[in-house]
């Protein structure tokens, strides 16, 4: 089989590591890695990305000239995989350059399109249209409109995915709480939103080929256990079943035609007490669960890389195993926080078959990562001492 190039995107994150390691497993692809940031990092210690085609910049603005010079001096188009939102949203910027030399993630091969997507009144909007339910909530830059609102509780954040992270949402329950909350978003646009008392929160994991034309959703996430504002949690991936419908499926799939998507993809949605169904966004690149669907069968990045070079495998029509994922790192101090026993936890942890940094295939990352938190951990309690 002809191997191809591919270019990961990323910061020192599981994200990164899992999309590595999905294309190691593959063995179908060169891999390059764009290490972004200046922290010392776990993710290039991987046995899948060779030393030498490590690339590591201090911010995603030295993107555009770095993927000039890979793709300028490639034989063939390598194809981009990102897994932040920062990155794809520069790319974007680019796309028409970028676009000659490199297979990147696009929305209907127009520049700028996916950043006019990331805007979450823009996504609700065709969202709405194409059928789902969507939270009540307005946007602006005046952090007077608060007065305006009356639904409580609410949940405050940026307005678009790349001016924050999941950790700068704020959920207030009064008229009090919101007013302080504003006081972060000077000068800034935000979005407030009506707080969905959740029974459950999931994800469609995906890949989005033909802009949309072709759409593979293998399954679903169910969260277990998972920290404040963010997803990524102790979570179940399973297949298709009476969990969803049809429609709603059919829905997702409209959703992503309508955009014109094509790439990585996850859908991400909340379940009220009621079982009524509500969408919340879509992230444009790679998942940070997503390496539970590769563990479960379906290897996602390998598909969009193989679509890359019009050379499409059997993959696809595999069949999904439930598979838990743990955050391994993280998940363990949410579990102290509830609670949970620390046999418990292990027995979890050891019964899970995909994990965010361990994996017995490929140990080196999480060896240095358990090591520089045990450092951290030292270093903390000697100064408190």
């Amino acid at each position: 089989m002809e191997r191809c190039q591919t270019i990961v995107i990323g910061g020192n994150h599981h994200n990164t590591l899992g999309v590595i390691r999905s294309l190691g497993l593959a063995d179908t692809t060169d891999i390059k890695l764009i290490l972004v940031g200046k922290d010392d990092d776990f993710v290039s210690r991987s046995k899948y990305v060779k030393k030498k085609n490590i690339i590591k910049i201090e911010s995603d603005e030295s993107l555009p000239a770095t993927l000039l010079k890979i793709g300028k001096e490639s034989s063939t188009k390598p194809v981009v995989i990102c897994s932040s939102d920062t990155s794809i949203s520069i790319i974007d910027q680019n796309f028409d350059e970028l676009s000659k030399y490199l297979v990147l993630p696009n929305a209907k091969n127009k520049q700028g399109e996916i950043n006019r997507l990331m805007s979450k009144e823009v996504q609700s909007q065709i969202a709405n249209e194409c059928g789902f339910d969507i939270p009540e909530s307005i946007r602006s830059t005046d952090v007077k409109a608060f007065k305006r609102w009356s639904t409580f509780p609410c949940i405050v954040k940026p307005a678009e995915s790349i001016n924050g992270s999941k950790s700068d949402i704020k959920i207030c329950h009064t008229s009090d709480e919101l007013n302080i909350a504003m006081q972060e978003f000077k000068d800034k646009e935000f979005q407030l939103q009506q707080f969905i008392d959740k029974s459950a929160e999931f994800q469609l994991i995906g890949c989005s080929l033909d802009h949309g034309e072709k759409c593979l959703i293998p399954g679903y996430t169910s969260i277990i256990r998972q920290p404040d504002n963010t997803n990524t949690g102790y979570l179940l991936y399973k297949g298709m079943d009476e969990f969803l419908s049809k429609e709603f499926l059919n829905k997702a799939h409209q959703f992503l035609k309508s955009i014109g998507y094509e790439g990585l993809f996850s859908l991400e949605f909340l379940r009220d007490k009621n079982g009524k169904d509500f969408f919340m966004e879509i992230n444009m690149r790679n998942d940070g669960n997503a390496f539970c669907v590769t563990m479960s069968g379906i290897n996602l990045p390998n598909l969009w890389v193989r679509h890359g070079v019009n050379n499409i495998e059997a993959a696809e029509k595999a069949v999904v195993r439930p598979t838990h994922f743990m955050p391994e790192f993280d998940d363990l101090r949410v579990a102290m926080h509830k609670k949970v026993s620390v046999f418990t936890w292990l027995k979890q942890c050891i019964k899970s078959e995909s994990h965010a940094v361990f994996f017995a295939k490929d140990p080196s990352p999480f060896f240095y990562r358990l090591f520089s938190e045990s450092m951290r951990i030292f270093k903390k309690s000697f100064t408190a001492s």
